[in-house]
């Protein structure tokens, strides 16, 4: 069931449940776009004097420990924390079963590379068809975007991974949606790839248990510090709001 949080969709649904209704869409090839918003980007939306883009997307799972205190707090009790990055591991396990092609789209230079170097040595028979660094013009009008759609249509990718930040990749996913009409599954996975490639250590088990994930990130990037400020007032208002 979807909630309302500051104007954002979230589909509350758990890890399991997500997992199985991403590899329920590829089978029956229903084109998808998954969004991971947290607390930090749904404030972040609902101060925008543009169009909320997260809810341009066909799946927004609850990628923060704060989104799911939120709605626990408003007495919804089937509220649970569903990673992006723990669903799109089961996605590409998932698309290498099937033979379907991967394209990863972001981080730094050789940050996608690395990534897919890693990942397809853990997972067995992943075919990554394609990658590319994020440092480009999203303007659908340059010749840099032009570059990188043409690049993940020659790759036949059936699952793009866009790994840009927000509202980047939200953009990006969206603008892109009906050009890339070969793609079944867009998933926007913020920092996924800097984990994957081993550029940055994810929190470990027990932090990521007690919600401090958002912690370990700051600790990690002291410029983080300075979003995490805005966050107990995101909270408060989402807690309150209906």
């Amino acid at each position: 069931m979807p909630y309302d949080i500051l104007g954002t969709r979230i589909d509350c649904v758990d890890k399991a449940s997500a997992e199985s209704e991403i590899k329920e869409r590829l089978i029956r090839s229903r084109r998808t776009a998954m969004f991971t918003p947290n607390l930090l980007m749904i404030g972040r939306a609902a101060t925008s004097k543009t169009e909320n883009i997260l809810n341009a997307a066909s799946l927004n799972v609850s990628d923060g420990s704060g989104v799911c205190l939120a709605l626990r707090y408003r007495k919804i009790k089937n509220a649970e924390r569903t990673a992006g990055i723990d669903v799109a591991r089961s996605a590409l396990e998932f698309a290498a079963r099937q033979s379907l092609r991967v394209y990863l789209l972001g981080g730094k230079a050789g940050v996608a590379e690395r990534a897919a170097d890693k990942l397809t040595k853990e997972i067995e028979g992943l075919c990554i068809c394609g990658t590319h660094h994020g440092y480009f013009d999203l303007c659908r009008d340059s010749d840099e975007y032009t570059s990188v759609i043409a690049d993940v249509k020659r790759s036949r990718a059936d699952v793009l991974i866009v790994c840009l930040g927000y509202p980047r990749q939200e953009k990006f996913i969206t603008d892109a949606f009906d050009t890339l009409d070969g793609v079944r599954l867009f998933m926007a996975l913020g920092g996924s790839l800097d984990v994957w490639s081993g550029e940055v250590r994810r929190a470990p088990a027990l932090i990521q248990r007690l919600h401090l994930e958002w912690l370990w990130r700051c600790i990690l990037e002291p410029h983080r510090f300075k979003d995490a400020c805005a966050l107990p007032v995101y909270f408060i208002k989402a807690s309150l709001s209906h």
